[in-house]
This record gives C-alpha cells, structure tokens and sequence, in this order.
C-alpha cells in the first residue's frame, strides 16, 4: 500500500464535493469535516482505494487528534456515501469502504500490491 497520494487540483472544481458541501449546508450543518474526512482518507486508502468502513477505525486512523466523535465520523462518511463519492459494503464478514472512481484520479497504479480487503460485490 502506498503512504502517499497524489490530490489533484481539479478537487476543487468537483462537483460530487460541491454537491456534498451544498446538501451539508442545506441541513444547517458545517460542510468542513466531511470535506477535510474525504481528503484526509486518501493517503489511508490501499492501491485500490479501498479502507476499513468502521467509523471507530476511520476516527482514530485518520483523525486520532482532532476532536470529533466516532458519530460525528460515521455521519460524515454518511454524507459522503449519500454524494457518491465513497460506496461501503461488506463482504467476507468485513465493512469496506471504496472511493468511487479511484482510478481516474490516482494516476501510476501500476505496481499495485494485493488489496487486504474483499473485492466490492458485483
């Protein structure tokens, strides 16, 4: 698994991240976790954009010292599901999460290691 990724700056003319900024904003709710969680979790992600989907995992490997709640986590990565960016699904007795579109924006994938979690189901 690689330590670092590449985030282009056309992330900041996505639109599945505006469209995640306005549907946090309509709710009255502040956009800038679940934006910092989805940019965050990409350097923790293996070759094939693939993590642990436990919100209990997802807190204290990507944000062991900011302080937000495992709940806070699991309703971020609630609202990034819900724009399509990440898809989580279990398999093989394991909750994965998937960034969607990986590939297209991760570029030199091509000396990938085999991926600790179950392929998403078809």
């Amino acid at each position: 698994m690689a330590t670092r990724r590449c985030i282009s700056k056309s992330i900041s003319t996505s639109k599945k991240l505006t469209k995640l900024f306005n549907e946090i904003t309509k709710e009255k709710k502040d956009p800038s976790f679940a934006l910092l969680l989805f940019t965050w979790l990409q350097p923790h992600v293996d070759d094939f954009g693939r993590y642990d989907a436990d919100p209990f995992t997802v807190k204290y490997n990507v944000f062991p010292t900011i302080e937000k709640t495992v709940k806070e986590t699991e309703e971020a990565l609630n609202d990034i599901e819900k724009v399509k960016l990440i898809k989580r699904y279990r398999s093989e007795g394991k909750y994965v999460l998937q960034v969607i579109n990986f590939d297209e924006h991760q570029k030199g994938l091509n000396k990938r290691t085999k991926s600790k979690y179950p392929d998403p189901p078809k």
